[in-house]
């Protein structure tokens, strides 16, 4: 650029000099540079083999060597090296050992492998205490370095359960940054993970012990999924885990979809329900965001009576929590021919045959549409809607005359349920008729189904049978 021209130019002059010192102004004056990967400072440097197997043992001799402090090297009292990895590096040409393979013949602290971990997060991921020491010793910075997926050394050793790397590195922290072990302790990956979310998704009980007492708010955080570690730690069945998390009262119980831990417990586990519900019963009446659904509409599809017991006893009123479509865990149960589960429920909730869907259809009018073999089910489900004085059916006093005379009062409240039409006037019966179940006609028969009601359409339970060419099905008419 001519000097003379320039300074004919008043206005360009002027703005040379408000630019003075702008580096972004410098950028467009100066020539695009000549790149060297290897030695570029605005480009990570690329960890050398010999570098990355010297920290993937834990040789500290080794690796002063190679970053040219052998005489720096503090005493070190190592319980053991690699010999073999020590013994394959010797054989291992120059060029891949650190002198060559950048140039300048030394390596250096800040150098990364390709998913940009640095040496302390190799240190902290294969356990290497003393090693993470003596990097810390040399750089602090290293404690809040992040590799590709944003991870700091210290989620590394959390999801590899390494103890001992996690209280080093929270007490130097301590010591040495301005915020303290917070700087470290609360940083999180790409997916919105903490430490402990780590250390609780893998299942390591003493982790999350040892993290639970240095930082016990990290149980009320949440990743980007909307999931907690204490979700995690049930899905993962870990029973140490989730004892340690609820030791802390605020911790956080949510899932994706909000989902909440209960909801993954009932899927399998009666102790995990069991403490969840002990520690926070309320978790039993909360929605997830798919279906609407209760942790007990999760159990009553599931159909394990004894899951299902557990919630109804610590908190019965779930049973009337309809989802999204209108479903109670009664008509779920009934939808999967979870029949043991239809009793239980109807035995600790009796009014809850009540519930209708949105289009109005109770309990009855789900088992009539997907229902299997029901021969003794109706009789019970009669047991269970009144007073519990008389004998449950089947006991062999009773003939089944005898036992339906004297359960006159239950047959009558039953007949209520069997004939409700829904929102197109369909009964149970008409449901059954439509589905081709047999048996189960027979059984709402005897029950006292109307087989004269009509539907919207003018149609009978009868019509439907004969549309279908059902032919054993009109002959128990």
């Amino acid at each position: 650029m001519s000097v003379d021209w320039l300074a004919k130019d008043e206005n360009l002059c002027a703005a040379m000099q408000l630019a003075k010192g702008d580096e972004h102004w410098n950028e467009l004056l100066c020539p695009p540079r000549t790149l060297d990967p290897a030695r570029c400072e605005d480009l990570p440097q690329v960890m050398c083999p010999g570098l990355y197997q010297a920290t993937l043992s834990g040789s500290i001799e080794r690796i002063y060597e190679l970053l040219g402090r052998k005489d720096e090297i503090a005493p070190i009292n190592e319980a053991s090296h690699d010999v073999k990895v020590m013994l394959e590096m010797e054989d291992t040409p120059p060029n891949q050992l650190g002198g060559k393979f950048h140039g300048d013949g030394l390596c250096t602290l800040r150098e990364v492998t390709a998913g940009k971990n640095t040496m302390l997060h190799i240190a902290a991921e294969q356990g290497h205490v003393e090693l993470a020491k003596q990097l810390i010793r040399m750089d602090n910075t290293l404690f809040i370095s992040e590799n590709s997926r944003h991870e700091t050394p210290l989620h590394l050793a959390a999801r590899a359960g390494n103890n001992g790397i996690i209280s080093l590195i929270v007490l130097l922290a301590q010591q040495s940054l301005t915020r303290g072990a917070f700087e470290v302790l609360g940083r999180r990956n790409t997916d919105g993970d903490t430490v402990l979310h780590e250390a609780a998704r893998n299942g390591h009980v003493e982790t999350v012990q040892v993290l639970m007492t240095v930082a016990p708010a990290l149980s009320a955080k949440v990743n980007n999924a909307s999931i907690s570690p204490l979700y995690l730690a049930v899905v993962k069945k870990s029973v140490g885990v989730v004892e340690a998390l609820l030791k802390y009262k605020d911790a956080s119980a949510a899932g994706p979809k909000k989902q909440n831990a209960l909801h993954a417990a009932v899927l399998g586990s009666k102790e995990l329900t069991s403490k969840l519900l002990d520690w926070r019963p309320e978790l039993a009446y909360e929605r997830d965001d798919d279906s609407g659904s209760t942790p007990l509409h999760y159990a009553a599809s599931d159909g394990d009576v004894v899951i299902v017991k557990e919630i109804l006893g610590k908190a019965p009123s779930a049973v009337y929590i309809l989802d999204k479509e209108g479903w109670s865990p009664l008509h779920v149960a009934a939808r999967m021919c979870h029949y043991s589960t239809i009793e239980l429920m109807i035995e600790t909730c009796s009014d809850s045959v009540e519930l209708r869907d949105n289009q109005g259809r109770n309990f009855l009018h789900i088992v009539a549409l997907h229902g299997g073999r029901i021969s003794s089910f109706l009789r019970n489900v009669l047991y269970h809607l009144g007073p519990k004085n008389l004998a449950k059916p089947g006991k062999k006093i009773f003939s089944e005359a005898c036992w339906l005379a004297a359960n006159g009062k239950k047959i009558n409240y039953l007949k209520k349920i069997v004939n409700e039409r829904d929102n197109e006037g369909n009964t149970p019966l008409h449901c059954a008729s439509m589905n081709g179940s047999s048996d189960i006609i027979r059984e709402l028969i005897k029950v006292g189904a109307d087989k004269t009601l009509i539907n919207n359409e003018g149609k009978t339970a009868l019509d439907y049978s004969i549309s279908q060419k059902s032919v054993f099905s009109m002959v128990i008419y």
